[in-house]
């Protein structure tokens, strides 16, 4: 499963939960989030975080448990007002 592009058209969105879905991937486009402070990927088949995560500057709450993660994207170390990784 994935989830559709057109979800980075989604600029005013603030909370986003894609848990529990079976996803395989998530676009490049999730970097257009820009005002996400929460984001819950947890409990996917996720094998990589694309590293447009680094653009989600609000982000505050990141859940990514209970994927198939190989790595976590260097990316992350921009987001700034992070407080809560999973």
């Amino acid at each position: 499963s994935s989830v559709p592009k057109e979800l980075g058209d989604l600029r005013e969105l603030t909370w986003l939960d894609l848990s529990q879905n079976k996803l395989n991937e998530i676009p490049v486009e999730i970097g257009r989030l820009v005002n996400l402070s929460l984001l819950d990927l947890s409990g996917n088949n996720l094998r990589a975080i694309p590293e447009e995560i680094g653009k989600l500057s609000a982000l505050e709450t990141f859940s990514i448990a209970e994927n198939e993660l190989e790595f976590v994207p260097r990316e992350l170390g921009r987001l700034t007002y992070l407080t809560t990784l999973d």
